[in-house]
């Protein structure tokens, strides 16, 4: 196992195929959380956005600032762009993903052993369904922390472990009797880190398989963390997009992401501080993978989303960003629509004391190791943010019926 590779972000451009290619690289380069918020500030510092330090985001508010900013902890990024001469007031446009995706983790003391197997202990993070992870090629990524504090990305797309069709949840990796250490001591020597200078570490496994088209017409796109990476790359785009293009003079407003982890800074604290804006006005998207209509299951499946006809929408007020973008879009229910599969959206609303509007990506098998979205959907959605990133709507703000 190889440390893995840094890959230079490719700018998305207008057309969908160019698109759909740049988000199965961003998956590719995002086998784990850490990894994920590592290739969004490579992105961001592409597009001209450069980071906050400690020092800086101590002091004063930094609201009067123009340009792209942003705010990295290990799985969670804040980023934000101020237009030159914005006036003080203009409200705040939220686009919020999260960073995880459900799946396997490494437990603490993962090396074991059953019947001349050699295993590794893993638990499951959020509702993982086992068989969606079952006789599939994994990978193992994540971080180590070292004695200085300093933390190293770890992990390669190498396949290592498999969990068997009739495993309980622990994946094979060699012959034999538990080695002590014996993970570790490999992902360290890989990474060329000495074993001994390791103080934490957090692993996750990963499909190593690479997303790839499906379907007669290729019209699926089918690979790994679909949920929530499909939602990630659609709002990092969009964020690019508003800072190359700038807000509608007519309706401004300050574009921010929020990609959360399982912690962070206190989200509402700190964009009053980066932004120098309260929550007066403020409006976010959260965005997730959407249950699609199910084949096997029409009576349920009846009024769901199918992939390929746009965003999933469970509020009217992201209609008017849906048509001032020319994307088609699809009503879902509020139960099924885009809060965080790991139960973390509901909370983010909670947190962030404003209006928060489900935006999500009608797909199939969400948790398991591989999920399924409409190809189409990609570029519809970062159209659609895109221009609920760049204006505000103030006359659409009564509920209208669908």
């Amino acid at each position: 196992m190889t440390a893995a590779p840094v890959r230079s972000a490719r700018p998305a451009t207008g057309s969908p195929g160019d698109h759909v290619d740049d988000l199965i690289a961003f998956i590719q380069d995002c086998p784990s959380p850490w990894h994920t918020v590592a290739e969004g500030v490579r992105r961001l510092e592409r597009s001209g956005f450069r980071a906050v330090c400690d020092q800086e985001f101590q002091g004063q508010d930094l609201g009067g600032d123009a340009g792209g900013r942003y705010l990295a902890g290990a799985d969670t990024l804040i980023a934000w762009y101020t237009a030159p001469g914005t006036p003080p007031g203009v409200p705040l446009r939220i686009l919020a993903a999260h960073t995880h995706a459900a799946g396997l983790r490494v437990r603490p003391g993962p090396d074991g052993a059953d019947a001349g197997w050699r295993r590794i202990r893993v638990a499951p993070h959020g509702p993982v369904p086992m068989s969606g992870w079952t006789d599939r090629d994994l990978g193992i990524s994540g971080r180590i922390t070292l004695a200085d504090g300093s933390s190293r990305l770890v992990g390669s797309d190498e396949p290592l472990v498999r969990l068997p069709a009739r495993g309980a949840g622990d994946p094979l990796w060699g012959l034999g009797g538990a080695q002590r250490d014996g993970l570790l001591s490999r992902i360290t020597a890989d990474a060329d880190v000495d074993f001994y200078e390791v103080r934490d570490w957090e692993l996750t496994l990963h499909d190593v398989q690479p997303a790839v088209l499906l379907g007669a017409d290729r019209e699926f796109l089918v690979g790994p963390r679909l949920d929530n990476l499909v939602s990630l790359h659609s709002a990092l785009t969009a964020l690019a997009q508003a800072a190359r293009y700038g807000p509608d003079p007519g309706a401004p407003v300050v574009p921010v992401l929020v990609a959360y982890g399982s912690g962070g800074p206190p989200i509402h604290r700190t964009l009053r501080r980066a932004t120098g804006r309260g929550p007066a006005g403020a409006l976010a998207v959260a965005l997730d993978l959407t249950a699609a209509a199910h084949p096997d299951d029409p009576v349920h499946g009846d009024g769901r989303p199918l992939p390929g006809g746009g965003p999933a929408i469970a509020s009217t007020r992201f209609r008017a960003s849906c048509e001032r973008a020319g994307v088609p879009w699809q009503r879902t229910a509020p139960a099924g629509a885009a809060h965080c599969a790991l139960g973390q959206g509901a909370r983010f609303a909670n947190r962030l004391g404003v209006p928060v509007l489900d935006v999500g990506t009608a797909g199939l098998s969400p948790h398991s190791a591989r999920g399924l979205c409409g190809a189409a959907d990609l570029w519809l959605l970062t159209r659609a943010l895109t221009a609920f990133a760049t204006a505000d709507h103030a006359d659409d703000r009564e509920e209208k019926g669908l």
